[in-house]
């Protein structure tokens, strides 16, 4: 797998991610965060979406992501962790266009499928 369809399946993997977060406008300190999310419940969803086996490798996507301009700290001040900081996605990518992860799968299994041979057409 190229370094490009990696980055499409992370890409596709946040496009689920960001289907079942809890986006939306939140508060701290006289402070209004527009579309965001939990880091905290991003993990539990991170977990459950089977992106990764336990806390510490959704805090590793979690990275990854971030890594990739994915997803931000809403103040640039965090790494992703397993609390209850805030995160958003970052405006520069559009999800939108991304495969979803199925198509992705079913494409990728595609290519990777051996060719059947033909019968040889030998005369008895």
């Amino acid at each position: 797998m190229s370094s490009s369809d990696d980055l499409e399946l992370l890409k596709s993997k946040a496009k689920r991610l960001q289907e079942k977060l809890d986006i939306k406008d939140r508060k701290y300190n006289f402070t209004t965060f527009k579309n965001c999310f939990i880091g905290s419940e991003a993990v539990a969803i991170i977990t459950n979406l089977k992106f990764a086996d336990d806390a510490p490798g959704a805090i590793k996507f979690g990275n990854e992501l971030m890594q990739k301009g994915i997803i931000q700290h809403v103040t640039k001040d965090h790494t992703f962790k397993n609390e209850k900081k805030y995160y958003a996605f970052c405006e520069s990518i559009d999800l939108s266009k991304v495969p979803n992860l199925e198509t992705i799968k079913y494409t990728s299994v595609r290519k990777n499928k051996p060719k059947k041979e033909e019968p040889s057409k030998s005369k008895s």
